[in-house]
């Protein structure tokens, strides 16, 4: 087997160690809340709080049945396939005109990262004001609860801090 000539039994825990909260995470986010809908899916309730009735496939026959999800079945992947191709199709042809040499160029190109730009700048500017010392919500709250202010932006640890959870 591949993976046991590259990897030693011994450091198995540790990669299962790495591995195991991502794991977790997945399971209670996206795999339980799945099969939770598909088992609620073979049930009639009202709400689950006075009981459901087990109807099996009838929801489902119900719903192919009905001419109304087709049509927004159908409506769906309309959308989907348009906005997806005309997004490929203008995608393309800006990058091939931006890959062109003419006169002014490189500024098309600066200004093209400016829309993946602004959002981290208007995030930087939120945390810088709530982090103030003077004026910043944080401290206020600081302050509130009988706290000394903390310098955010100008202690090292602090400010190391601020910038790990504004990331």
């Amino acid at each position: 087997m591949a993976i046991e000539q590259n990897v030693k039994k011994r450091d198995l825990p540790l990669i299962f160690s790495f591995l195991l909260p991502g794991l977790i995470i997945f399971a209670v986010v996206i795999v339980i809340p799945t099969v939770l809908a598909i088992q609620y899916s073979f049930y009639q309730a009202d709400s689950f709080v006075n009981g459901a009735t087990f109807i099996g496939m009838d929801n489902y026959v119900h719903i192919f049945e009905d001419q109304r999800f087709w049509n927004g079945l159908g409506r769906t992947i309309f959308y989907a396939g348009a906005t997806v191709g005309l997004q490929m199709i203008v995608g393309i042809a800006i990058a091939l005109v931006l890959n062109q040499t003419f006169k002014g160029n490189n500024i098309l190109r600066g200004i093209s990262v400016v829309p993946y730009i602004i959002p981290v700048v208007v995030v930087t500017i939120g945390w810088e004001w709530m982090l103030d010392v003077n004026n910043g919500i944080v401290n206020e709250i600081i302050a509130s609860l009988g706290l000394e202010k903390i310098q955010f932006l100008s202690v090292n640890l602090a400010m190391f801090t601020s910038i790990m959870l504004s990331t």
